[in-house]
């Protein structure tokens, strides 16, 4: 099979060859699929160009220590280990590599089960792609601020991004009253996500003051916890999940951290986290997708011999919704 492979940090259309390499065999409790659609998220690029540089203790110091890069796939089981009997070839599932073994970007990508659920009937693969990572991240994002019942007032930071967009509309499902930052291009998207109010951040700055919410959730930007507090009630939430950050050696890495020590000294709650895939999440996602509440906003799609390109695109920023790449 053919896979994207690289041996070395930088530009991906720089480092990303497509090589063939062996077909993977499942071990038990994995599956084998055959990708019809990938999904590209931040953690790729993170991972092919080594950034933040801190990042690299655990992607490797010397050079990659994940040679095929890659998440989220949407596609269709050719082989099941031993333990996954339940998954047998032919079914058409959605999954991710995420922190477990990576590799996404190949014709071929072994999955554990636990982190593979089936493709509801009617969704097309591009679609299911672009759920898992970011799908999960959103829904995680709204557990850790303690779930939003209805009536629940919610400011979104980068409400159009891959994480943003699917926050805005679980929210909107769970209930929730929803604001959400967009630039002036992409208001009309966060409005057709579900959000009830939407404000330009391209003409304002939404941490300037105004009403405070009940929860506020960063996808986006460089607002630091106590500008994000600023918006939050005195009784709410603020959950930080990553956002853009020009410094290459901690990325965002620090402001989390200021975050993490600061949240024991302040009244309202604040929450940073790293995102862990479950079988349940997943599940969940699939079954919106199945009945409607989730339509992902797939704002780019390309060939798969263009992911590199299509990676770079992503890098630098200004993407609306996800970025797919199709077999």
């Amino acid at each position: 099979m053919k896979a994207f492979v690289h041996t070395a940090y930088g530009d991906p259309r720089t480092v990303l060859r497509l090589q063939d390499v062996p077909d993977p065999v499942p071990a038990p409790g994995q599956v084998v699929v055959r990708p019809e659609a990938w999904s590209l998220n931040a953690a790729d690029w993170h991972m092919v160009r080594g950034e933040p540089t801190f990042a690299r203790l655990e992607l490797g110091l010397r050079g990659p220590r994940y040679a095929i890069p890659g998440c989220d796939v949407a596609g269709t089981i050719v082989s099941s280990g031993d333990g996954a009997t339940h998954l047998p070839p032919g079914t058409r599932v959605l999954g991710t590599a995420f922190n477990a073994g990576f590799g996404a970007f190949a014709e071929q990508v072994a999955l554990p089960v636990g982190r593979v659920v089936p493709i509801p009937d009617g969704v097309e693969a591009p679609s299911a792609a672009a759920v898992p990572l970011a799908g999960v991240t959103a829904l995680q994002a709204l557990q850790r601020a303690g779930g939003v019942p209805a009536g629940t007032s919610l400011l979104v930071l980068g409400g159009t991004g891959g994480v943003g967009s699917f926050v805005i509309q679980l929210a909107r499902h769970m209930g929730a009253q929803v604001t959400a930052t967009a630039s002036t291009g992409n208001l009309r998207l966060a409005q057709d996500l579900g959000a009830h109010h939407v404000i330009d951040h391209s003409a304002t700055d939404p941490l300037a003051g105004g009403p405070e919410f009940d929860v506020l959730i960063q996808c986006g930007g460089t607002a630091t916890a106590r500008q994000a507090l600023g918006r939050v009630k005195e009784t709410g939430t603020a959950v930080l999940l990553s956002g853009d950050s020009p410094n290459r050696f901690f990325g965002p890495l620090g402001r989390l951290l200021g975050a993490k020590l600061l949240a024991p000294r302040v009244g309202q709650g604040l929450v940073t986290f790293t995102v862990a895939p479950t079988l349940t999440d997943l599940e969940y996602l699939a079954a919106r997708l199945g009945d409607g509440t989730l339509a992902p906003a797939v704002g780019k799609q390309v060939a798969f011999t263009d992911l590199p390109d299509a990676l770079e695109h992503l890098y630098r920023g200004g993407t609306s919704g996800k970025v797919v790449a199709v077999a």
